[in-house]
C-alpha cells in the first residue's frame, strides 16, 4: 500500500513470521490504515447520498468507481467499499487486487461464502447481482478490460505471487439480495 502514501513501521526478521505473510497467514497493519479506512466510508457515504453524483472517482484520478455491498460471510454485518469501475455491456468486473497484498480482500471470501448477496451501486440506483468467478478465455478478456479502466492492476498482479481473482457479475436479480 505504499503506493497509497503509507509508509512500513516495521519488519520482521523472523524467517515463519515472513514466509507466513507472504503466504499471506499473517495480518499486515500499517501505519495510517484507519485514516484510509474512514475515507472509503466517507466516499461511499457521499457516493450514495449524491446518487453517484459526487464522490464517484479513485481520490483525485477521474478513474470512476462503483460502491459494492456485500454481506459479511462470518459477521452477518453489511459491508459496503468503493471499487474500481469495470463495466461492459451491463456486466460488471470485480477485480480482488488488494493492492498486490498477498492475499484476498475480504469482500471476495464475502461473496464466495453468498455470491448472491451482492449489490452494486454504480449511479443513482443500487441493483443486485449474483457472482461468478470467471476462468478461461473469459477471465482473460476481463483482466484486458479492467485493466484497461485502471492500468495499476498489472503492477498490483506483478507484485504478489497469488493469481488476482477476477469475478464477473450477473445482470441484476428483480428481487433484493437478503443483506
Amino acid at each position: 500500500m505504499a503506493h497509497l502514501g503509507h509508509d512500513v513501521v516495521g519488519i520482521d526478521i523472523d524467517a515463519n513470521k515472513v514466509e507466513g505473510l507472504q503466504r499471506g497467514e499473517l495480518p499486515i497493519l500499517e501505519h495510517g490504515l484507519d485514516e484510509l479506512v474512514a475515507e472509503v466510508r466517507e466516499q461511499v457515504a457521499e457516493y450514495e447520498a449524491s446518487g453517484g453524483q459526487q464522490a464517484n472517482t479513485l481520490m483525485d484520478t477521474g478513474l470512476p468507481i462503483m460502491v459494492l455491498t456485500t454481506k459479511g460471510n462470518k459477521s452477518g454485518k453489511v459491508r459496503k467499499m468503493a471499487l474500481m469501475r469495470v463495466e461492459h455491456d451491463g456486466e460488471y468486473a470485480l477485480v480482488a487486487s488488494q493492492g498486490g497484498m498477498p492475499t484476498n480482500p475480504s469482500w471476495y471470501y464475502n461473496l464466495k461464502a453468498d455470491p448472491t448477496a451482492l449489490v452494486i451501486q454504480d449511479g443513482p440506483e443500487p441493483h443486485d447481482f449474483v457472482a461468478r468467478e470467471v476462468t478461461g478465455d473469459e477471465k482473460a478478456l476481463w483482466w484486458e478490460r479492467s485493466v484497461a479502466a485502471y492500468p495499476p492492476y498489472d503492477e498490483y498482479q506483478a507484485a504478489t505471487t497469488r493469481v488476482i481473482v477476477r469475478h464477473s457479475w450477473a445482470h441484476h436479480e428483480p428481487s433484493r439480495a437478503a443483506i
